[in-house]
């Protein structure tokens, strides 16, 4: 994928984003080959090398999958949207929606503790 593209995803899903939770703070970062977006610091969204994945909850994921054009990714959180959903980032938003909701949830979950080995 060319740097314009990734570019244009980008854009479609910071739209996305602005239009649903303008209170959220999108940023990015190459990682891995690929990229990752991170919603006020929770990892919601990545591209793997085809398309925008999602971190959906399962129940989305299946939906999602169900649409044309959507493909599960090697990680069990991840569904790569339909190609088309970037040139309109209104198809995003429902999707992007969830996704939000999915990491601020998991943030807020307490975190288990370890047990020291003795």
């Amino acid at each position: 994928m060319s740097e314009s593209q990734l570019e244009h995803m980008d854009r479609a899903l910071r739209i996305a984003v602005e239009n649903l939770r303008p209170d959220v703070h999108v940023t990015s970062k190459n990682m891995f080959g690929g990229r990752g977006w991170w919603a006020n610091g929770q990892m919601f969204a990545a591209w793997f090398g085809n398309e925008l994945a999602l971190k959906l909850p399962p129940d989305a994921a299946e939906a999602l999958l169900a649409l044309p054009g959507a493909a599960p990714t090697w990680s069990q959180w991840y569904v790569e949207t339909p190609p088309e959903f970037i040139d309109d980032p209104a198809l995003l938003e429902p999707w992007v929606a969830q996704s939000i909701e999915l990491v601020e949830q998991l943030a807020r979950a307490p975190k288990r503790q370890r047990r020291r080995r003795k």
